[in-house]
């Protein structure tokens, strides 16, 4: 009796069912556009790099011109003197600083790839790495790839390249600041120098 108030599900409703259980095809497109602005965001820190190492190569260059009479000023004030004491250590406390920011500058534009896809088909060491000068393996390798594999592939790339734009981000923070207190205590190393009895 059971059996005859049991209905089959139309085909209609089959189809819907397996559809909306189907996984849904990554959108590979997206990952290409989201990895394309966490990359911009590289590019951003690197050139924002170069731009506060010249700042602190400009600052330094414009005390380092005058290092041969500062020295001559030193030897004719005396080893007691306040004056020669205040540019020493005017002089080593904006060293400080602008060794800070230049440090913070270069950590920031080493490479730092971990290993989160080892075998990766999109970073450019790990094909030459892998593959070498065989591009027809790279080639047969990656023709194999379905959208899965690419998003997977993508996705690793996006969480490594997130994690160096962030702390590229963060070194250049701590290079602004450190830069903002070397520019601060040039200043007053400049006010140090005029104070010399230059010849």
């Amino acid at each position: 009796m059971f059996a005859g108030s049991m209905t089959e599900p139309s085909p209609q409703e089959m189809t819907e069912t397996e559809a909306a259980a189907a996984p849904e095809r990554p959108n590979l497109e997206m990952y290409a556009v989201v990895l394309n602005g966490i990359q911009q965001q590289i590019r951003f820190a690197d050139a924002k790099a170069g731009f506060v190492a010249a700042v602190n190569a400009l600052l330094f260059g414009f005390l380092a011109v005058r290092f041969d009479s500062m020295l001559a000023a030193y030897s004719r004030l005396g080893f007691g003197s306040a004056v020669m004491w205040f540019n020493v250590i005017a002089q080593s406390l904006y060293l400080m600083a602008t060794a800070a920011a230049v440090g913070s500058i270069l950590i920031a534009v080493m490479p730092r790839f971990s290993e989160l896809s080892p075998h990766g088909k999109l970073f450019f060491r790990h094909i030459v790495r892998d593959y070498g000068k065989d591009c027809a393996r790279y080639v047969r390798d990656t023709s194999r790839m379905t959208d899965q594999d690419w998003a997977q592939q993508l996705g690793a790339e996006i969480v490594e390249v997130s994690h160096i734009a962030s702390t590229k981000h963060q070194l250049m923070r701590q290079a602004v600041w450190a830069t903002l207190a070397a520019f601060a205590l040039w200043r007053v190393a400049l006010l140090a120098v005029a104070m010399l009895p230059m010849a």
